[in-house]
């Protein structure tokens, strides 16, 4: 078993659950049933991998290869400011500046593409009209507990995305051509829509746990960062 650390996970808010719903008809319209959309309450947003390995009577975070720090990342995580970030999802135009790029390319380009199979919507922080890199950050704050993300594998490494995968390609699904096809309509109807916006903050964090990584909710094991059986000793025994 594995952990993570997302949100959201499970039930949406009206205002969430309206906004999937229509990404997820949308591309089930597009990609017929080569579609596989997951279920609503499996949709989010990964803020770091917590994956590791046991070693005696510590976990060894994978990325980093230290021992995680545990009782310091919950106490972290359960200050009531600590994290509190805003993410815009969609609403981007192809000819705006938005001051900020991601992976090289327009935040129009990258609210939404297919990532191996993976149908993916990305968001960044915002705050009054300007975008931060308040994602980042939070990803490099938790070094401090030995916890490393696997995209920062320089020090001069950002990774501001905040992923939402909303299902996967099957098959003989759409390639080449007809994939960017798929990819450029998702993209206008992203960028014509009002976009949703997510606040994340430790009222919706969860710890998971997990067998496989599309965190099925019949097999993912969800608490909450307020949970009271959730406790330094016990997240390491998730591992």
């Amino acid at each position: 078993m594995q952990v993570s650390l997302v949100s959201p996970y499970g039930p949406k808010d009206r205002q969430t659950a309206r906004y999937l719903d229509a990404c997820l008809e949308e591309l089930s319209s597009l990609l017929g049933d080569a579609f596989c959309p997951y279920a609503l309450e499996q949709v989010h947003g990964t803020i770091i991998g917590l994956e590791g390995r046991r070693h005696g009577q510590v976990v060894l975070n994978a990325n980093s290869q230290r021992p995680m720090n545990a009782a310091a990342l919950l106490a972290f995580l359960r200050q009531s400011h600590n994290p509190e970030l805003r993410v815009q999802i969609g609403g981007f135009c192809a000819d705006a500046d938005y001051g900020f790029a991601s992976r090289g390319q327009h935040p129009y380009l990258r609210a939404f593409s297919v990532q191996k199979r993976a149908a993916v919507t990305i968001g960044w922080p915002v705050r009054d009209g300007g975008y931060l890199l308040a994602l980042d950050a939070l990803r490099r704050r938790l070094n401090t507990f030995n916890i490393a993300h696997n995209l920062h594998t320089g020090e001069s490494d950002i990774d501001n995305d905040f992923y939402m995968v909303l299902g996967h390609v099957a098959g003989e699904g759409p390639r080449g051509e007809a994939a960017r096809r798929v990819e450029s309509r998702m993209q206008e109807i992203l960028s014509a829509s009002e976009p949703l916006t997510l606040d994340v903050s430790r009222q919706n964090l969860s710890i998971v746990a997990y067998t496989e990584p599309m965190l099925p909710p019949a097999n993912t094991r969800v608490l909450s960062i307020d949970d009271p059986n959730l406790t330094p000793q016990s997240l390491l025994e998730l591992y």
